[in-house]
């Protein structure tokens, strides 16, 4: 079966399932890490947003210890309260929505899947360039691991990288392009 064929039954298996959906995926990345991935299709991020303000909310500054914590809580909050416009109407223009689980970049052409992970078992380690993230940004990351922000765990995987896709007791292999 063709790749647009493999693609077209993922789209119609997605669609048809408006219940909660877990679907499992392997997924190789750009770094080269291959991975399988528990995927939750129908959370809905808006209701992961919310619970995420209200921990952030429920955060005493004193318990942070450190003024760059506090900072960097104040500005997750502020991101996930008031999201930039610019940003938003980037995405906008960026994506179509085909339903709450695939999306179709409207430049590349690619399609992408979005979910919540709630599992991710690497099975070959990719190479990471090492990067020099500010002080600031590593707050954020800790507050995010440390509050188990929901927000935090959702992810969109490109469908030209899946090796497999499992969904619904169907299974769906893909070939991956070198």
């Amino acid at each position: 079966m063709s790749l647009e064929n493999k693609t077209l039954e993922l789209l119609l298996t997605t669609t048809k399932n408006k219940t909660v959906s877990f679907t499992s995926l392997t997924y190789t990345n750009e770094q080269g890490e291959k991975a399988t991935h528990l995927i939750n299709l129908n959370a809905t991020y808006a209701k992961a947003k919310i619970k995420d303000i209200n921990t952030l909310k429920s955060i005493d500054n004193n318990s942070l210890g450190s003024e760059i914590l506090i900072q960097a809580k104040d500005e997750l909050l502020a991101s996930l309260e008031k999201p930039s416009e610019a940003h938003s109407k980037g995405q906008i223009e960026a994506y179509t929505n085909i339903n709450g689980a695939l999306k179709f970049h409207n430049q590349t052409n690619d399609i992408y899947m979005f979910g919540l992970v709630a599992k991710k078992k690497v099975l070959s380690v990719g190479v990471y360039k090492e990067t020099n993230k500010r002080e600031l940004t590593i707050a954020k990351d800790k507050i995010k691991k440390d509050y188990k922000l929901k927000t935090a765990t959702y992810k969109q995987f490109k469908i030209s990288r899946f090796a497999k896709v499992s969904l619904n007791k169907e299974t769906i292999e893909f070939t991956m392009d070198k």
